[in-house]
């Protein structure tokens, strides 16, 4: 799975807090910056829907969608455009705004 895979949740684990983080794999196959974006943005939309519709209530009880962060882990750089997303809210509820953040493959 990867972030040609928009329907699908490509790795889940808890944070060293317990928290849930939902990784976004980008393993550098699209090469386009502004199909990247379009990819990245749809996976975005398909996560925070899984949130919101529980789909991932079994394995988070407790969590809510502000618990969550999304991990864009990347081979290529992102973009400056892609950069700027630093979290996505559910249908506009800024009270459960959820965390973006970018990582390198180590």
């Amino acid at each position: 799975m990867a972030l040609e895979d928009t329907d699908s949740i490509d790795i889940i684990y808890r944070s060293q807090e317990g928290k849930p983080v939902l990784v976004i794999a980008d393993a550098g196959v699209t090469v386009s910056p502004e199909k990247r974006f379009e990819l990245l943005l749809d996976k975005l939309k398909s996560y925070v829907n899984a949130i919101m519709i529980g789909s991932l209530r079994k394995d988070f009880p407790a969590a809510e969608p502000r618990d969550y962060t999304i991990e864009y882990l990347y081979q290529n750089e992102p973009t400056e455009q892609m950069r700027l997303v630093t979290h996505v809210t559910p249908h506009g509820d800024r009270k459960n705004m959820i965390s973006v953040v970018f990582r390198a493959f180590r």
